[in-house]
């Protein structure tokens, strides 16, 4: 792409809280791709935060990022 442009988050779900001097890790999953207008594309990937030895994670959300061409 000629340019990359971070859209903003959607669906943003904090379920739990995330204590100093843990370890966590985000886990990205590509979720859409939807061509727009103008030779762009709108990619949604949606990361999950987890933290260790928790039984949720501490948070989800869907990131979406403008490709340009």
């Amino acid at each position: 792409p000629a340019m990359t442009v971070h859209y903003g988050f959607d669906r943003v779900r904090f379920a739990h809280p995330v204590s100093p001097g843990v370890r966590f890790r985000d886990r990205i999953v590509l979720a859409s791709m939807e061509e727009r207008q103008g030779d762009r594309l709108l990619v949604k990937m949606t990361h999950t935060i987890e933290i260790e030895a928790a039984d949720k994670p501490a948070c989800v959300a869907d990131e979406l990022v403008l490709l340009c061409f």
